[in-house]
């Protein structure tokens, strides 16, 4: 009986403690972009993670040219993929050098052709590419937008390019 009191114990101080705290990938902004607040919509469905799919590539375009294609899947509290507004920015960066790309998920004529249904993600082609980004180059991505009570939150991923 003592055993399986400690055992208890262990699991709910487990369970409260997975529960506190930051998330990795999520914080809240010290200057929310004015557009997000006024986007606030309550949801139980917000977005609450982000995540740069693996799918996420360098490849060339027709001219030869080099191109990021970049999914980034938006998961809700449950962990489902979900649709999401707000303002995306994507960087690529080597050491101090990088180069930027925003995306205003708020305009729906961009928000929804960007959104792939098949991969349940947001795919970007990007261009302009700088000369020195490679295989060693990183990819970072935010999202400017709001939690499920709406209030401003801002989720990013970072990944290694391959």
């Amino acid at each position: 009986m003592r055993l399986a009191s400690i055992i208890l114990i262990m699991s709910v101080c487990g369970v409260l403690g997975a529960c506190s705290g930051t998330r990795e990938g999520v914080r809240t902004p010290e200057d929310p972009d004015p557009q997000v607040l006024r986007s606030a919509v309550r949801t139980p469905f917000a977005p609450a993670r982000l995540r740069i799919h693996p799918l996420t590539s360098l490849s060339k375009d027709q001219a030869n040219q080099p191109v990021l294609t970049l999914y980034v899947e938006m998961l809700d509290a449950w962990e489902d993929s979900v649709k999401a507004v707000g303002l995306l920015t994507a960087e690529v960066f080597d050491g101090p050098q990088v180069r930027q790309w925003n995306v205003d998920l708020f305009d729906m004529d961009i928000n929804g052709p960007a959104y792939d249904p098949h991969t349940r993600t947001y795919r970007f082609v990007l261009g302009q590419m700088p000369s020195w980004v490679g295989e060693i180059s990183r990819v970072r991505v935010f999202l400017q937008t709001v939690d499920a009570a709406g209030e401003p939150l801002e989720l990013f991923d970072e990944t290694v390019l391959r």
